[in-house]
């Protein structure tokens, strides 16, 4: 886990292969995640989870690592590329499976988010302000 801790001690602690991280540069991000076997995004699921859209979800995606995360309406679009278990006991089999596969998938994960990397969204950006300065310009 990277990040600020919001989970009190607990078994988790004497697993062998379960590390807690302090936050880390967004610059080093990658690097982390390299060391990684899979990755989790456990949400807490209620109002405002249910309307965000985890950025963090793309960057596991194109990372390539086999993801498990909290069926929340945004991650569910991506099933195809990530386990969402639907209660808390199918996480430990999530989990299983997903240290199986590895990283078999990790082109397919990466290829799923290309058209929403910072280019491709830059670049919808700047179509939408040419086509708004146009219909501008015309009176429509």
């Amino acid at each position: 886990f990277v990040g600020p801790r919001q989970l009190p001690p607990c078994e988790l602690d004497r697993e062998p292969n379960v590390h807690f991280l302090p936050p880390v540069a967004y610059g080093e991000v990658p690097a982390v995640l390299r060391a990684f076997d899979v990755a989790l995004l456990p949400y807490v699921e209620n109002d405002l989870t249910e309307r965000i859209n985890p950025l963090k979800l793309r960057e596991l995606l194109a990372s390539g690592l086999p993801i498990v995360a909290t069926p929340l309406p945004e991650v569910v679009r991506f099933r195809e590329f990530v386990r969402v278990p639907a209660v808390p006991d199918e996480w430990r089999t999530a989990l299983r499976e997903s240290l199986a596969e590895g990283r078999s998938r990790a082109e397919e994960r990466s290829q799923s988010v290309r058209p929403e990397s910072w280019e491709a969204r830059a670049e919808e950006f700047s179509r939408f302000c040419r086509e708004t300065e146009a219909a501008v310009r015309s009176g429509s």
